[in-house]
């Protein structure tokens, strides 16, 4: 009898354990584990560093009842801030490395190293040579060594490091402890395998420092890349509450979740709330879950000025405020149900408090400074309110607001939504990051090492650019100059990745450099495409849009700005994407289809026409990360299903077969109004053509052969010859290329 196959192990080690230490990144690598660890073939084990007083004397490893009839590992944690050397015994004979060594497992995820130590990841790659290692970083801690968290001592939003800069707020430490300290950890990030951030906000910061992209590190490895994927909640959710039905004089009920430090700014919430009450605005009362308020007597003496603005606020607010204390994570779906708001106070751009993920879950609206990951979770208009970071005017500005709309709540009620599957979803993205699932490949089809012409072409900008193209069949005699336009003509190409289902299409373009991706690796697949359009529907030509709007959420490994092009479009001269201030550059079309409008404005009633009279259907456009990111999240808001889902279900039945919405015309509204600072529109001479001697044209920038068009134009060539041939036998007959017979011109860009 054969034995039955290993299962997968993965071991999920935290910074602390959430029954010890309640906290978003705790619980985040806890409800990670859990999950993994109700999956069949699945083996996963949970290690946290705690306190000494929960090891055996003179032990530095401890367990921990998991409440399953199973032990969590607990290490001694370590109290060091600024090197973060471990405080286990990390020698190849140590209990640590034996445990570790006996169980083998596959995947190793950290989440932080703060508590953990740099050393134990050095460690970890020693005795698991074979293994994958993934860090989550939640906060700023690898690049800012005063808290983590870009903020500067005076309070004020820091620009990033430098040894200035840093000084400043670390005047005890020297430039030799500043430049140690920021060698260490990007030895010890070298030696990971994959970096994971909960929010592209946080990534982009990472990635302005060199971290998260394939840089050299000092150690000679290269650095990791990094992927934008949210922390799994597990939270215990039943039915989305109902929002209150609007009353003639609602009290308001506003509710604070999580712990209590000045950087948290419940001071701020509770001086905006006395503004709010001095103004008569109306009843409203702000509920405070979290740290017990009596522990504040133990803060630091550098907060005892903030405890007295709390406690000195808390007396003068009588009857307005109800202090809750401590709550477990199981309480959470019903005390959010007895709150109308989620208010935040945070004084620095926090990466992706899980608050926000609660509130959301829990089918509330929030109200938020809007900076860092907060801004990016929480859409202002759709989830919530944005309000100036800092300003406790701006806070009561916003409260006002609802105090004085009682409709407003029920209707971002409506798009906090929660999806049921979401977990799932993001434990997906995780399992492909540990299977080291990257780029979807075809079959036999492997990626091409980028040549030194590429690489030099890539580091001429700080900004490379990957080229993505859709194949389909009726454009494959076209593919070999497509690539060939972008390889000779695109500035800041880094890498070209033609994507199709037909392993047969590497012969029409037989350029080595380029990586081919199979098309059946994108979402929904050509069966549910089928069952949802139709099985006449034009699938291919849906399927493409599909892919374009999926494929930097899809591969992780793409770079932030990726240049969508149709299989039929020609570069013909040097053309550049980004601005010297690395802002996409958009272009319009004059064809402005009312059908595909009708489709943007069901798909988003709030996203209007940014340029009356033009359109974005220009077949070729470049592609922001985090505008694309953006765009997924506001539709998710509001339809509750995937971009795809929703794009393909708010398609009109009328034109299914082939017209009936645009990716280029979505994206191009959506970035300019939503997303401006990120873009500038500007004028390119372009066209749409049939005819393949404009190749030889050099007045424009590209142009686009629509097949209809070529075929339009392989019959005026054919009747030319017929007219020709009878001119030349003496037959004069109508010239079929006058310009009665002539086919219409094609629109210029």
């Amino acid at each position: 009898m054969s034995s039955a196959p290993r299962p997968f192990r993965l071991l999920v080690m935290a910074h602390g354990h959430p029954t010890l230490n309640r906290g978003g990144g705790e619980n985040a690598a806890y409800a990670l584990h859990r999950y993994f660890q109700r999956q069949a073939g699945v083996e996963s084990r949970f290690l946290a560093a705690a306190d000494e007083e929960h090891l055996a004397y003179g032990s530095s490893i401890g367990s921990l009842d998991d409440g399953q009839g199973g032990r969590d590992l607990l290490i001694r944690r370590s109290g060091c801030h600024f090197f973060h050397p471990s405080a286990v015994d990390l020698s190849d004979g140590g209990e640590l490395a034996s445990w570790v060594g006996e169980w083998q497992p596959d995947v190793v995820h950290l989440h932080h190293f703060i508590h953990l130590g740099l050393d134990l990841i050095t460690a970890l790659r020693h005795w698991l040579p074979a293994s994958r290692i993934v860090l989550t970083l939640h906060e700023f801690l690898s690049i800012c060594p005063y808290n983590g968290q870009l903020r500067r001592r005076d309070g004020l939003p820091c620009e990033g490091p430098s040894s200035h800069r840093c000084r400043q707020c670390l005047p005890e430490r020297s430039a030799m402890d500043l430049l140690l300290r920021d060698q260490l950890i990007r030895l010890a990030l070298a030696r990971v395998d994959h970096l994971i951030s909960p929010s592209l906000y946080l990534a982009e910061r990472l990635r302005q420092q060199g971290i998260g992209r394939r840089t050299t590190a000092i150690s000679g490895r290269a650095m990791p890349e990094i992927s934008v994927i949210d922390n799994l909640l597990g939270l215990p959710l039943g039915p989305v509450p109902p929002a209150p039905a609007p009353r003639l004089a609602p009290t308001l009920r506003l509710g604070y979740f999580g712990q209590i430090t000045p950087f948290k700014g419940l001071d701020l919430i509770l001086e905006a709330l006395e503004l709010v009450m001095r103004s008569n605005a109306g009843p409203v009362v702000l509920t405070i879950h979290g740290t017990d308020l009596q522990q504040l007597e133990h803060w630091p003496e550098d907060w005892q000025a903030c405890r007295q603005q709390i406690d000195k606020r808390l007396k003068r607010l009588c009857g307005h405020v109800v202090v809750h204390g401590p709550y477990g994570q199981g309480q959470i779906p019903q005390l959010m149900a007895e709150v109308d708001w989620v208010v935040m106070g945070s004084r620095w751009p926090e990466n992706s408090p899980v608050v926000i993920q609660e509130a959301l879950a829990c089918g509330r609206p929030l109200l938020v400074p809007g900076f860092g990951g907060m801004a990016e979770k929480v859409l202002h208009g759709v989830q919530g309110l944005h309000y100036t970071p800092g300003s406790a005017v701006a806070l009561a500005e916003a409260i006002h607001r609802c105090l004085h709309d009682p409709a407003l709540q029920p209707a971002l009620a409506v798009n906090c939504r929660r999806h049921r599957d979401r977990d799932a979803e993001l434990a997906a993205q995780h399992w492909r990051v540990y299977r080291n699932e990257g780029l979807p490949l075809g079959p036999g089809l492997t990626p091409a090492t980028p040549a030194a012409g590429d690489q030099a072409r890539g580091s001429a900008t700080e900004r490379p650019i990957d080229v993505l193209i859709p194949v389909g069949p009726k454009d494959r005699e076209l593919l070999a100059v497509v690539v060939a336009g972008v390889r000779r003509h695109l500035c800041g190409q880094r890498r070209i990745l033609l994507v199709s289902a037909d392993h047969q299409d590497q012969h029409w373009c037989r350029d080595p450099e380029v990586e081919w991706l199979d098309e059946r690796e994108f979402p929904p697949g050509s069966e549910a495409l089928a069952q949802i359009l139709g099985a006449d529907a034009a699938l291919g030509w849906w399927w493409q849009q599909l892919i374009k709007l999926q494929a930097q959420r899809q591969l992780s490994e793409l770079a932030d700005h990726l240049l969508v092009l149709d299989s039929e479009t020609v570069l013909l001269r040097p053309v550049r994407f980004l601005d010297g201030q690395g802002r996409s550059l958009l272009h319009p079309a004059s064809e402005d289809n009312p059908t595909y409008s009708a489709h943007r404005q069901r798909l988003l009633p709030d996203l209007q026409c940014q340029t009356p009279g033009l359109s974005g259907i220009t077949h070729c456009m470049l592609f922001d990360r985090r505008i694309l990111e953006r765009l997924h999240a506001h539709v998710e808001a509001i339809h509750g299903v995937p971009l795809w889902q929703a794009f393909l279900a708010q398609v009109d039945p009328l034109h299914r077969r082939q017209g009936g919405a645009s990716e280029y015309d979505l994206y191009f509204h959506y970035a300019l109004q939503f997303a401006p600072q990120l873009v500038r529109l500007r004028s390119l001479p372009w066209k749409v053509s049939g005819d393949l001697d404009e190749l030889l044209r050099l007045d424009q920038a590209y142009i686009t052969f629509h097949r209809h068009l070529r075929e339009q134009w392989q019959q005026h060539l054919q009747g030319y010859r017929a007219w020709q041939q009878r001119q030349e036998g003496g037959m004069a007959k109508p010239n079929p290329l006058s310009a009665s017979a002539a086919s219409p011109a094609p629109q210029a860009g």
